[in-house]
């Protein structure tokens, strides 16, 4: 990142959608000492999203978590349309 862009840039994201034969898909990238981990899932159950926070809990590695649902978009959707 050259240094006069990086003093507008907050944080990076990677996302990627899951595939019908891989329930879940991965993008970890950083930036400025700050790790992200981005998980999509095509499937119910957040497990693997469970067990990583176990992992890191765990191992004292401070993280936080944000989450977006499919309920959550929808009503934003509903939303947007009233």
């Amino acid at each position: 990142m050259p240094e006069e862009m990086a003093r507008y840039i907050e944080h990076f994201d990677f996302i990627l959608s899951p595939r019908s034969k891989t329930p879940y898909n991965m993008g970890i990238c950083s930036f400025n000492g700050e790790l992200r981990i981005n998980l999509t899932r095509n499937t119910q159950e957040p497990h693997l999203e469970e067990a990583l926070l176990t992992l890191f809990t765990e191992q004292n590695i401070a993280c936080q978590v944000e989450t977006q649902t499919m309920q959550t978009l929808e009503k934003a959707k509903t939303r947007s349309r009233a």
